[in-house]
């Protein structure tokens, strides 16, 4: 039997069969690998379409993060960021606990192979990540800087997402949520309508920037 079937995965049916065949294998032998390359053809169908929803779902989990990254990034190369003061302090102690996360969870995503919800279905924000005792080291450094008159404060670990990704997202846990209900109502589950019901209108009424959840269930 021929090596590397990996190197058939890529034919099409016809020409699957004509390399074979110029292989003078006997006509058992070559059905046999048409059946192994066809096996080996889904497989790959599947692991491709897992790594697409892998790389998307934890691309929007991540997104934030980069966000917020971004943001103080831009607070650092403000002119009145002075080195050694405390809001610079503050800045950069924050920045390296989010370029820390970031690198944890591309290590995640690469060693589990899984969702972070699959992975922790409890953490639903990047900032979930964090160890309590360094999100109060950090936001310790944050308290130290002096007030500004008319000036913003910045608070690190808000739990918050972009505006345009959560309005995605809710779309879609809404349009997932009224087929559920549909499902439901068909089936006559008059307490599972009722639940979906619930969970419609709290996600309705999500504030802007809310974390959105992958699901309805425990809404």
């Amino acid at each position: 039997m021929p090596k590397g079937l990996s190197s058939y995965t890529h034919m099409g049916e016809r020409d699957l069969h004509n390399a074979l065949s110029r292989r003078h294998d006997s006509p058992e032998t070559i059905e046999l690998i048409k059946t192994q390359v066809r096996e080996m053809r889904k497989n790959l169908k599947v692991k491709r379409a897992h790594k697409r929803q892998l790389d998307h779902t934890w691309g929007e989990f991540v997104a934030p993060l980069i966000h917020e990254r971004k943001v103080v990034r831009s607070m650092l190369g403000y002119k009145s960021a002075k080195s050694g003061d405390a809001r610079t302090l503050a800045l950069q102690a924050y920045i390296q606990v989010l370029d820390t996360l970031r690198s944890r969870l591309e290590l995640l995503k690469r060693e589990k192979s899984q969702t972070p919800m699959q992975l922790y279905p409890e953490r639903t924000h990047w900032c979930d990540y964090v160890p309590s005792h360094i999100r109060e080291r950090v936001v310790t450094l944050f308290d130290a800087i002096p007030p500004v008159v008319r000036a913003k404060r910045k608070r690190p670990f808000v739990r918050t997402v972009p505006a345009i990704l959560h309005g995605r997202q809710k779309d879609r846990l809404l349009r997932r949520t009224t087929k559920d209900l549909g499902r439901a109502q068909s089936e006559g589950d008059e307490a599972l309508t009722k639940q979906i019901s619930q969970a419609l209108d709290t996600i309705k009424r999500l504030p802007q920037g809310e974390p959105v959840p992958a699901t309805w269930h425990g809404l």
